[in-house]
């Protein structure tokens, strides 16, 4: 699907997937976590933030290397940040917590998109 497909995987880094993939295109992704309840191993969320690129505007870059220019989540506005309270640091919520990477993970929006 994504070389044939044309549609781009939320994270290729994240190798600990077995059957949950979320692939998109024409879109800009700004976050990817994975969230897992302790007492079930193998029950998990992952979520993804997306932006719609500017009307009319188009993807400006698509390259991997653009897609992959990863971000501190103070660098994107906090309606992108996913809920402190999911770090394992600060204890999980209901027993949920980020899992694989124990933090969301955010994305640079390449030059000339906007949020």
């Amino acid at each position: 699907m994504v070389t044939d497909g044309k549609v781009h995987d939320i994270d290729s880094d994240d190798y600990d997937r077995w059957c949950e993939y979320i692939f998109y295109r024409g879109l800009y992704r700004t976050a990817y976590a994975r969230v897992s309840r302790s007492t079930i191993t193998d029950t998990e969320l992952q979520i993804g933030q997306f932006v719609i690129p500017k009307r009319g505007q188009g993807i400006v870059d698509d390259s991997k290397e653009a897609r992959y220019m990863r971000a501190w989540k103070e660098e994107l506005p906090d309606d992108h940040w996913f809920p402190m309270e999911y770090y394992p640091e600060v204890g999980g919520k209901r027993g949920h917590f980020y899992h694989v990477f124990n933090t969301p993970l955010y994305y640079k929006i390449p030059e000339g998109a906007s949020l």
